[in-house]
């Protein structure tokens, strides 16, 4: 979530008894510009965004984070991203030049890999 010039994070807990859950804003210490496609691995959360994936270790309690850097894997518009054995695959959304490949089945998108630590 955006709000004005400052990206948020929350922890939403996924196994509620009565389909109701509060939301807790994890505090982020560091910056990352946007956010698209997330994975959490353990404590550590990727972010693929325009600028390449960065990378947040998070608390115990997952309520607070640290941005550790941004990895540039290659891709010219990083979106989704998802862990295989030792490595994060990420997908270049790849609209095209002026969006013109918005909408086109025979569009194709580039899949890079960057190695987890």
């Amino acid at each position: 979530m955006n709000l004005g010039d400052q990206l948020a994070f929350y922890l939403v807990p996924a196994d509620t008894a009565d389909g109701v859950a509060d939301a807790r804003r994890i505090t982020l210490h560091g910056t990352t510009d946007a956010a698209d496609g997330l994975r959490l691995i353990g404590r550590t959360l990727y972010v693929a965004n325009p600028q390449g994936v960065a990378e947040i270790k998070l608390s115990w309690s997952l309520t607070a984070g640290q941005v550790l850097g941004t990895t540039q894997p290659g891709a010219a518009l990083p979106s989704a991203a998802k862990a295989f054995v030792c490595r994060l695959c990420v997908v270049d959304a790849n609209f095209g030049e002026n969006f013109s490949y918005v909408g086109d089945p025979a569009a194709e998108f580039k899949v890079t890999a960057i190695p987890l630590p």
